[in-house]
């Protein structure tokens, strides 16, 4: 597994944080399949990823696809509700490009969508008004 999560019910947001130096189609995909599996989860979170310390993201177009479709599913399923937004968290040139190209494929609004540098950017975002120390989300 290249990831963790933590879900945070206070705020209403799962935070996904890669493990390793790459972020791959597959950890995407595994990641959202295990926590919208968990007992815990709730179909109105937000999610954030926390992908700072990647070197390398690694999404082909297939995996592109598929991880829209999913997310289309578990939509459709009640799993995440259609006005979750989702932030991705890095700055990494290849993260740049698959989240840009996973918005503008999802055709979810930009406010639902983000890009960001920090997670207190990502807290921002969200809304979010206590500080990022407060919610789990320190730098």
């Amino acid at each position: 597994m290249a990831y963790t999560y933590d879900l945070n019910s206070t705020h209403g947001f799962v935070l996904i944080r890669n493990a390793s130096s790459k972020w791959t189609g597959a950890d995407m995909l595994q990641s959202a399949e295990e926590v919208v599996t968990d007992d815990e989860f709730d179909s109105g979170y937000d999610w954030i990823y926390d992908l700072r310390l990647i070197h390398s993201t690694v999404i082909s177009v297939v995996e592109l696809e598929q991880i829209l479709k999913r997310f289309r599913t578990f939509r459709d399923r009640g799993l995440v509700d259609d006005d979750q937004s989702s932030v991705f968290v890095g700055t990494d040139d290849d993260l740049q490009h698959a989240a840009t190209l996973l918005q503008k494929r999802s055709e979810q609004p930009g406010h639902r969508f983000a890009v960001v540098e920090t997670l207190d950017d990502a807290r921002r975002q969200l809304g979010i008004d206590a500080s990022a120390t407060e919610i789990g989300l320190a730098e």
